[in-house]
């Protein structure tokens, strides 16, 4: 499954449909830099640890392989949550920052045979010859356990 990044035409996915409301799980600063270039060469794998909310314990790790190329370049992200929290972690998302000054989310597809495998393909879009660096953010969720108001009071 290859999404595009197409930076204007594309539109931000999110939750649809359902009444399912998610928290995050990993640290906010879980990332990768993807870098963008004019030659055709195709960089090495990048891999980045994944911590919990508060950045302290490690709950996995996110790959990208190939690390950079050229626009067009097919991607493929990995996120690999550890156990015990694999059973956790219902939804996954990648935020690609560009210097483009387009965000866009997509939603990881989860491995049938691993509940802490999340995979997607995405290829770089743009201009041929342009060069830059794309941010991509991971976002682990997990159902959001707060009670919803239910409009009664106890008493």
């Amino acid at each position: 499954m290859i999404a595009a990044l197409l930076f204007a035409a594309l539109v931000p996915t999110s939750c649809e449909g359902g009444s399912t409301s998610w928290s995050r799980f990993n640290a906010t600063d879980d990332a990768l830099v993807v870098q963008v270039t004019a030659s055709a060469d195709r960089g090495d794998e990048r891999v980045v640890a994944l911590y919990s909310n508060t950045g302290v314990v490690q709950v996995g790790q996110a790959s990208v392989v190939p690390g950079s190329g050229p626009v067009g370049t097919e991607h493929q992200l990995v996120v690999q949550v550890d156990e015990p929290w694999d059973a956790q972690v219902q939804h996954a998302t990648v935020t690609v920052h560009s210097d483009r000054g387009v965000d866009q989310t997509f939603e990881l597809t989860q491995d049938s045979a691993s509940a802490g495998m999340w995979v997607i393909g995405l290829r770089s879009g743009g201009v041929l010859g342009e060069e830059r660096m794309d941010t991509w953010a991971i976002a682990l969720e997990e159902p959001d356990s707060t009670p919803a108001d239910s409009g009664t009071s106890g008493g």
